[in-house]
């Protein structure tokens, strides 16, 4: 049965022992592992089918094949065949006439081998099944009981050259589960790409033609070429990298990498002490001194080069300036950060006007009915004088670019947590869940920035529920490893959630709730989310919102442990 039809990692047959399969299949990972390294480095389409049956032939426990594609197409010709014993192989010949290095198998008879190549199926199958196929019935009978087949499995999985299907890989043993599937196949992919590599190099002749026009494209190409030895002396660059550099080309030849980029960076390149310990490829933006002396920013990728026995020769290094894209981007993200501040600071200008306003004018007001040397009169021309002083703030806010500067210090989050979600919901119609552990991490923060954040998000799930309800706050230890998918460190966090029972936020309006003064209430400012937002960020956290429709909203508040 085709391994793709009946799903990935099928269960082990009836009357398996599961511990059994599981060792066979680690056996059968550690063997795998073994013939991938053999067949590292072979250089020609000998070495990798002999390496393919050394390996096989030396387990004295699993039977590989390998069987090409005929010229025809129609037919599968033996290229390795390491039958686990003489004897067997002996028998087989002599059953079947021909020696097993010239049998061919042909697709039309067999179902088996035709859906591997013409189908790409990858196959889990008795032995017994295949012999059936491929010999007459009292022949098959008595070469499977024989030789055992009748207990044995096999996988057959297509071999790739070029993006077809060129042959099969068989992998076979008396217990092989179709757990091992996937590391056949990834056996078999070594092997084309084994054997593609070894066609390649067979067709060298006809590709020399093809460098001799690389020749020319390299040399008008805009971005610098250049190759080196192994002392990373230049040996060759193309106009490009010369003229980026401010050389011409044969200034440049047997110039170290040294003199135009750095010694330090040459170490960093390959993170072992230079670009003679790099292994394959390399790249990253760098800097580089022009011959004036001068630096730019350069994106270069660094690949090592071999010769035809596998031993490196030099490296190739291609570079692009991109001073200019840099500074683009720098001053994109300059303007964007400019213009995001300048709304959040001109709204913040705005309503403490208008709180001003009102409380400027009711001061005047109430001087208006008074004389002048009474102690109230005093009092409120204090107050006065102390709100005209307040206006100026908002001249500071339009200037604001960085932010209020944070008092870190150790805080008792929990406690924190408790008393900001009970001011905020003071007087109002909502009550308050808390599940709060008590050995909560400890958090180095600014304790009246973290209140006024905890205390947004709540005033925030409060107005989400005009005709009362209950918002639930939930806190635990967290620990964010490799691919978390939050746009922070790994580490150790606390998590606090906030969740109401609301309506919950549309899909389209979920994206844009921490834009500053995106609202959809007729009273809000917009402010609220944006500056928990913000006030987080600023402490290395990050708020992320989940919600659906009729299921309320949460939003999550990760905070660095201590």
């Amino acid at each position: 049965m085709s391994y793709d039809e009946k799903g990935k990692g099928g269960a082990a047959g009836p009357g398996q022992d599961q511990d059994k399969l599981n060792t066979e299949l680690i056996n059968i990972i550690q063997f795998s592992e073994k013939v991938a390294t053999a067949l590292c480095r072979k250089m020609d389409r000998a070495e990798v089918l002999g390496a393919v049956e050394k390996e096989f032939t030396g387990s004295g426990k699993y039977t590989g094949s390998v069987l090409l594609l005929a010229e025809d197409r129609d037919n599968l010709e033996i290229a390795v065949s390491s039958v686990s014993s003489s004897d067997k192989k002996g028998f087989l010949e002599k059953m079947t006439g021909n020696s097993l290095s010239k049998y061919k198998i042909s697709l039309d008879k067999s179902k088996i081998y035709g859906k591997v190549v013409r189908e790409a199926q990858t196959l889990h199958v008795k032995v017994s099944d295949i012999i059936d196929e491929l010999y007459p019935g009292p022949i098959a009978k008595l070469i499977s009981v024989t030789l055992g087949y009748e207990k044995e499995v096999t996988i057959l999985t297509p071999i790739w050259v070029r993006g077809s299907v060129g042959g099969v890989f068989a992998m076979t043993a008396p217990v092989l589960a179709e757990l091992a599937v996937p590391s056949v196949k990834n056996l078999a992919a070594y092997i084309s790409f084994a054997l593609e590599s070894a066609s390649q190099r067979v067709e060298q002749e006809k590709a020399d033609a093809e460098i001799r026009k690389l020749s020319a494209a390299v040399e008008q190409s805009i971005d610098g070429i250049a190759i080196c030895d192994m002392e990373c002396a230049l040996t060759y660059v193309n106009n490009a990298f010369a003229g980026i550099h401010g050389y011409s080309p044969d200034e440049m030849i047997g110039m170290k990498a040294t003199d135009i980029y750095s010694e330090e960076q040459t170490k960093n390149a390959a993170g072992r002490g230079g670009f003679n310990e790099l292994q394959r490829c390399w790249g990253e933006e760098t800097t580089h001194y022009r011959k004036d002396k001068t630096t730019f920013t350069a994106l270069m990728s660094v690949t090592l080069l071999k010769d035809k026995n596998g031993n490196p020769i030099g490296h190739l290094a291609v570079i692009r300036d991109i001073t200019e894209r840099k500074t683009m981007e720098e001053e994109l993200k300059k303007a964007q950060k400019l213009e995001s501040l300048g709304i959040l600071a001109g709204g913040i200008a705005h309503n403490f006007n208008n709180i001003l306003t009102v409380v400027v004018g009711n001061i005047s007001l109430a001087k208006m009915n008074m004389r002048a040397g009474e102690e109230a009169y005093e009092t409120l021309s204090t107050a006065e004088k102390a709100c005209l002083r307040a206006r100026g703030l908002t001249q500071q806010l339009l200037t604001f670019s960085k932010g209020d500067s944070t008092i870190a210090e150790p805080i008792d989050i929990a406690v924190l947590i408790r008393d900001s979600a009970v001011s905020a919901l003071n007087g109002s119609g909502v009550k308050c869940d808390f599940s709060i552990p008590d050995d909560l991490y400890s958090v180095s923060a600014d304790k009246g920035q973290i209140s006024q954040a905890i205390n947004n998000l709540v005033i925030n799930a409060e107005q989400a529920m005009p005709e009362g309800g209950t918002v639930r706050i939930t806190a635990e230890n967290v620990e964010l490893g490799q691919g978390h998918g939050l746009p922070i460190s790994s580490g150790k966090y606390v998590k606090t959630t906030v969740k109401d029972q609301g309506e919950g936020i549309p899909k389209e309006n979920l994206a844009k709730i921490f834009d500053p003064f995106f609202t959809t209430r007729p009273k809000g400012s917009g402010l609220g989310l944006s500056v928990a937002f913000a006030i987080v960020k600023k402490h290395g956290g990050h708020i992320s919102a989940e919600s659906a429709l009729g299921d309320g909203a949460a939003f999550h508040v990760y905070l660095p442990a201590m």
